[in-house]
């Protein structure tokens, strides 16, 4: 992994943007690659089988771009799990403040770290 290397940002939709501006904003030298699965928005009516197979499409596309992070601001965390098979660090973002148990729980079962984000991309 080189430090130029791309962090990549996504999420269902545009939401995310939320997380891609602060992220920025923290790492102004950073470059980022951000997608936004517009397709097929909302994942929250979608199967898990549906939803990992998207996630697996977008991490792929994005490590062909060579980033050397995954973000995920999608509250999907079976979508986290298929980051971490990628062998890189996955990391999901919550939006700070009150968060559904079974989000949080799911993104730990994928051994998948949490950061809030200040924010609701929710």
């Amino acid at each position: 992994m080189k430090a130029d290397q791309p962090i990549g940002i996504f999420d269902s939709g545009i939401g995310g943007l939320t997380v891609a501006h602060e992220v920025h904003r923290l790492l102004p030298n950073e470059s980022l690659i951000y997608f936004g699965d517009t397709a097929h928005l909302p994942y929250g009516d979608k199967s898990t089988a549906t939803i990992q197979a998207y996630s697996v499409k977008i991490t792929e596309v994005l490590l062909q771009f060579g980033c050397k992070i995954i973000l995920i601001a999608c509250n999907s965390a079976s979508a986290a799990a298929y980051a971490a098979r990628a062998g890189i660090p996955c990391f999901v973002l919550l939006p700070d403040g009150a968060v559904a148990m079974g989000k949080l729980s799911q993104a730990l079962m994928c051994n998948a770290k949490t950061i809030s984000v200040k924010g609701n991309f929710d």
